[in-house]
């Protein structure tokens, strides 16, 4: 009677399993690398609807235009000075808030990042060169609104 050899017979080298983990694994990394790469760069679509928002309301802070920066933000709207543990809730109160800003304020901003209703920016304030402080401004936007304005100021006026 024969008998049936039970072990299994492998079908590939083992040897080979490695390299075809390792080219999975790398073409995984591969595709996330190029869909993060295509919507940061804005590639479909360009500028997401938080960063137009975001940017516009940078714009009426150039402007120092305090009815302008108010209109962004409802009635539940606030500015949280995150470190120093200040807020100015609703549009009067940042409206009066802004209008305390100097006409010879100049702002500049830097790197913007942005994920789903958050936008975050790098800023500098500096009055006729006589102060400046810098710092993080985070932005929570839904629609065409600030929701809330985290302020993180890295030097103090």
């Amino acid at each position: 009677m024969a008998t049936l050899d039970t072990k299994p017979q492998p079908t590939e080298s083992r040897s080979a399993r490695p390299w075809m983990i390792a080219t999975v694994f790398l073409s995984v990394i591969a595709v996330a690398l190029a869909i993060m790469l295509i919507v940061s760069t804005g590639v479909f679509g360009g500028q997401s609807d938080a960063e137009s928002v975001a940017a516009d309301y940078h714009e009426a802070w150039k402007a120092l235009d305090e009815e302008a920066i108010a209109a962004f933000f409802p009635a539940d709207g606030s500015i949280e000075f995150v470190l120093e543990g200040v807020s100015y809730e609703g549009p009067d109160a940042i409206a009066e808030y802004a209008a305390g800003y100097y006409a010879d304020a100049v702002l500049t901003g830097g790197d913007t990042v942005s994920e789903g209703p958050f936008v975050a920016t790098s800023y500098e304030w500096d009055w006729t060169s006589t102060t400046t402080f810098s710092g993080i401004s985070v932005l929570q936007i839904s629609g065409d609104q600030v929701l809330t304005h985290y302020i993180f100021n890295e030097t103090q006026p």
